[in-house]
């Protein structure tokens, strides 16, 4: 019986797709995992930990068979990584950490592996309605992507271009054969060789070669994993289209504002004030000297439309504001203090620093 096949493209300047990572240890794997696709779908989907309609996504992604092709190897780039030199990890008993006998903070010594310059074609197969939701998403992703880290991302969008998207097909070996290779950089990239391109596919407990990983997420909240069995392949005579030159992932970089043009200070930056009545819009601070302007948007730049595009923010919901972006990856998408929603994350986020910061000073203290 044949199913449908939804194909991503999977490339970029990094890589991490981890099986087997500790806290200090973050390795690998050579090719995309499932269970880190599916973290992707549902970064798309916008499912949070805590959503209801997360367990049944997983379900749903698990039920389909998924395969993928290394078109561009890539190499092994190992990082020595240290987290919180100069500012202080806390202990399990909540105590700063620190060298001993010394007064200096003691970092968090990680080795993180990645694979550089790679180049993957990942196929997903089954139920057409269901691939149809997650190709809709992939077009419009709820939130950033990220290829298995936040540091990690793409190059390309992730639909596949060069590929028939929920074609028709038996299996996905024979899907991924039926996707034409494409080099990643033009004249860079060496065409297949004539053992072909190696592939990694579900496969049942068994089958010749077949081998166990620890690669179906059960769970995001905490993660829990569950097995899969997978053997390793190679296509042959996998159709060339030297022809298709890559897509940016971004034409452009989003416009940034001129905060020290004359229309900014003198105009600009005091209508929005005045129309704040000199308040923060999440805390209501109310000290001039202490007050930021916000974008809430980027979209209008240099034409800003001071009701809609701007939003009077104190110094600590400001800098609680920058954080949040941070972490979801945003650069053009800017976060909009005056929805209730992130008002909430902003003021929690803001408690978060101020406790960070008194526990600095009182370590200063000692």
């Amino acid at each position: 019986m044949n199913a449908r096949a939804l194909y991503l493209r999977l490339e970029g300047p990094l890589q991490a797709w981890g099986v087997a990572s500790n806290w200090t240890v973050r390795d690998t794997c050579r090719e995309p995992t499932k269970s880190g696709i599916a973290g992707l779908l549902c970064c798309a989907l916008g499912l949070r930990r805590d959503s209801a309609e997360l367990a049944g996504w997983i379900e749903k992604i698990n039920a389909l068979q998924f395969g993928v092709r290394e078109d561009i190897p890539g190499r092994l780039l190992k990082d020595y990584h240290t987290v919180g030199a100069g500012i202080g990890n806390l202990k399990a008993k909540g105590r700063i950490k620190f060298i001993p006998n010394t007064t200096t903070f003691e970092p968090i010594v990680s080795y993180r592996s990645y694979i550089s310059d790679a180049s993957f074609l990942a196929v997903l197969l089954g139920e057409e309605k269901t691939l149809e939701q997650l190709q809709l998403r992939l077009e419009s992703p709820e939130w950033p992507l990220f290829l298995g880290r936040k540091c990690c991302p793409p190059s390309t969008p992730l639909l596949e271009k060069d590929a028939e998207q929920l074609s028709e097909h038996r299996n996905v070996e024979e899907a991924l054969k039926a996707a034409a290779w494409r080099p990643r950089l033009q004249g860079v990239d060496a065409k297949p060789g004539e053992r072909g391109l190696r592939a990694v596919i579900e496969a049942n407990a068994a089958d010749a070669g077949a081998r166990p990983v620890n690669d179906t997420l059960l769970r995001l909240g905490p993660p829990q994993y569950g097995r899969r069995w997978v053997r390793e392949t190679w296509l042959k005579n996998v159709r060339l289209n030297e022809d298709s030159a890559p897509i940016p992932y971004q034409d452009e970089r989003p416009k940034r504002p001129d905060y020290t043009s004359t229309t900014w200070r003198e105009k600009k930056r005091p209508a929005r004030l005045k129309l704040d009545d000199y308040q923060c819009v999440v805390c209501a601070w109310a000290q001039s000297k202490g007050l930021e302007e916000h974008h809430r948007t980027y979209a209008n730049v240099p034409d800003e439309v001071i009701e809609t595009d701007l939003a009077t923010l104190c110094k600590q919901c400001h800098f609680a504001v920058t954080m949040l972006e941070y972490e979801y990856g945003m650069d053009s998408v800017r976060i909009d203090p005056c929805d209730d929603a992130e008002m909430m994350r902003i003021v929690e986020r803001r408690e978060e620093i101020r406790h960070e910061q008194r526990a600095r000073h009182l370590v200063k203290r000692r």
